[in-house]
């Protein structure tokens, strides 16, 4: 049996809407009839989708013009760098907001990219901060020690200076001795 454009584009768009559907129970835990998922959903559908950059384009068609192509490429990047997620999550990824600390279902499976995404941007401010906070107290420490050299050098030109001046008295009391000696002992007189 051969069919046409028509009845392949037909069935290849009802494997793209069933395959949305299983992915959206799938992360989310909501069940959307096949004929109702929808690429651009309101809030009140439940869902959002989530994609990379590259792939935003796959979102921009309704999926009842959509080609062969666009249906396969669709169900090629599911859960790939394409996938349902909670308005609430995209809501938050878009604007910049921490990501949700809890999941929104307790049937998603496992952590979705872009809440990954978010939790990693989370984390990459959290240690430029940090980065920040350690460079700003290595520069106090920094600053510090040049001040100790400074003193240190200080202190040793003054012990220099203080040898210098020690080593001229001890010249003039060994002096003073050599005459106090010959003084005493025989009566030079000075």
């Amino acid at each position: 049996m051969t069919f046409t454009s028509n009845e392949r584009r037909a069935q290849r768009r009802q494997q793209c809407r069933e395959a949305l559907a299983n992915h959206i129970y799938q992360r989310l835990g909501l069940v959307v009839p096949p004929g109702r998922v929808r690429l651009q959903p309101s809030a009140e559908d439940g869902y959002a989708w989530s994609s990379s950059k590259a792939k935003e384009y796959l979102l921009k068609t309704n999926l009842g013009r959509g080609t062969v192509g666009l249906y396969q490429d669709i169900m090629d990047e599911l859960g790939q760098s394409l996938e349902a997620v909670t308005p609430k999550t995209l809501h938050a990824n878009k604007v910049g907001e921490d990501a949700p600390s809890t999941r929104e279902s307790p049937e998603i499976d496992s952590e979705s990219f872009t809440a990954t995404i978010q939790r990693l941007e989370q984390q990459n401010k959290e240690l430029i901060g940090k980065i920040g906070e350690l460079q700003r107290s290595e520069q106090e420490r920094r600053a510090k020690l040049r001040h100790l050299e400074e003193e240190l050098e200080r202190h040793k030109s003054y012990l220099e200076k203080s040898e210098a001046e020690l080593l001229r008295a001890r010249g003039g009391i060994t002096e003073a001795l050599v005459v106090l000696q010959k003084w005493q002992s025989g009566g030079e007189t000075v």
